[in-house]
């Protein structure tokens, strides 16, 4: 690789000083999506509805947080006082199926955790087409971002199991579409998961959407660091990488698959222009993969150092 002019240096850094200063409003007090699901509820459904579903989530509130403490016996209770919760309380349809898809996915959590794999993709999927009769055919577009959540949950049962590329596939299209959502990179998913992506996230708010693109980076940058410890050969690599990358090179996902990429093949292009695209933009829209390159970028900077004669 060539050594970098002075002024492409001086770009670079001042790329990185934007990214640094930049605020992404992490201070702000901002709604949970369970605050804008309380807010929906109260508007659609009845007062029995509301109250039976209340107790619901807290029976599996409790569960999870029993199942995330490793406490089976514990979890398995709570939630078996939710399904008893579920189906005696005379719910209307909507609540219902609202209920069961909350629940599944807490409980695909447990069986994530327990390492039962075959089990928690059911009540992913599950949950997943609930959430697409509510939102499609009863409006409830604020399931949207849950159904991205157990897009979410999904990639990390790969990543679990190994499954890097499959993985990064998935966190490629979610990155994508919270940031180009009139893409629609989530429809070439497999089914269920490439349904019901069309019309944006227009009825999101800003501030869930900035913070499941937090999320989902942050395990972008975790299953690559993964699949470079466990299978690292620079072969494979290259191909998991070459094949993720989409056309859409307005992304950042785009922008730091393809950086990591010309890490690994040189041929494909210069990393120091990538990092530079990145970086220039600053932690939007979050900060993961802005500060991924950047520790990367570093290091390539000392190896370049090391190379310049005297």
């Amino acid at each position: 690789m060539i050594s970098p002019s002075s002024e492409f240096l001086t770009a670079l850094v001042n790329a990185c000083s934007v990214g640094t200063t930049y605020d992404s409003a992490a201070s702000e007090k901002l709604e949970s999506f369970d605050e804008h699901l309380v807010k929906c509820l109260t508007d659609r459904l009845d007062t029995s509805d509301q109250v039976a579903l209340r107790a619901l989530r807290e029976c599996g509130r409790q569960g999870l947080m029993e199942a995330r403490a490793g406490n089976d016996e514990a979890s398995e209770k709570h939630f078996s006082e939710a399904w008893q919760l579920l189906h005696t309380s005379d719910l209307g349809v909507e609540a219902l199926l609202l209920g069961e898809s909350l629940l599944n996915a807490q409980i695909a959590y447990n069986w994530y955790r327990q390492r039962k794999y075959k089990k928690a993709l059911k009540l992913l999927e599950r949950s997943f087409r609930n959430d697409l009769i509510l939102e499609m055919q009863m409006t409830y577009e604020i399931l949207r971002i849950h159904r991205i959540q157990l897009l979410n949950n999904l990639m990390r049962m790969y990543t679990r199991q190994g499954q890097f590329a499959t993985a990064l596939t998935i966190g490629n299209a979610i990155l994508t579409y919270l940031e180009l959502p009139e893409v629609e990179a989530l429809s070439k998913l497999s089914t269920p998961w490439n349904e019901g992506w069309s019309n944006g996230l227009s009825a999101i708010p800003i501030s869930l959407i900035r913070d499941m693109h937090h999320q989902v980076a942050a395990e972008q940058v975790n299953a690559l660091r993964l699949c470079v410890e466990r299978h690292g050969t620079k072969n494979d690599l290259t191909r998991i990488l070459a094949n993720i990358r989409n056309e859409w090179n307005a992304s950042q996902a785009y922008l730091w698959t393809s950086f990591h990429l010309t890490l690994l093949d040189r041929s494909v292009g210069d990393p120091l222009i990538f990092a530079c695209d990145i970086l220039r933009r600053g932690q939007k829209p979050s900060e993961p993969l802005w500060r991924s390159v950047l520790e990367a970028t570093k290091d390539l900077l000392e190896e370049i150092e090391l190379h310049i004669p005297e």
